[in-house]
């Protein structure tokens, strides 16, 4: 089984860096950390297993979505370079096709 090299889009950088200030802000350090892990266990397991989204194809066919937590990650896959694009990380509730 290949590794997939994960690259974050300079939007999916700040997603996190909202996503950090936001908990600490609301729930504190603990929850900051807590959920900053399941974002990158989410990162991890795309790129352990590239195709364990699943497809929205209301965006586009080559767009895969997991989610980890409260958060979705959304991704594209390189096979040929074996690397994961990861596009956004959006909050579950968010509407996804007005980010992308």
């Amino acid at each position: 089984m290949t590794l997939y090299q994960v690259e974050l889009s300079a939007s999916a950088k700040e997603d996190i860096e909202d996503i950090a200030l936001y908990t600490f802000e609301q729930y504190g350090l603990n929850k900051q950390m807590t959920y900053i892990r399941l974002i990158e266990m989410g990162l991890n397991t795309i790129a352990q297993n590239p195709y364990i989204g699943h497809a929205h194809s209301e965006l586009s066919d080559d767009i895969q979505i997991w989610r980890t937590g409260k958060h979705i990650i959304i991704y594209t896959v390189d096979d040929d370079k074996s690397v994961i694009y990861v596009v956004r990380i959006l909050h579950q509730s968010t509407d996804v096709k007005r980010h992308i």
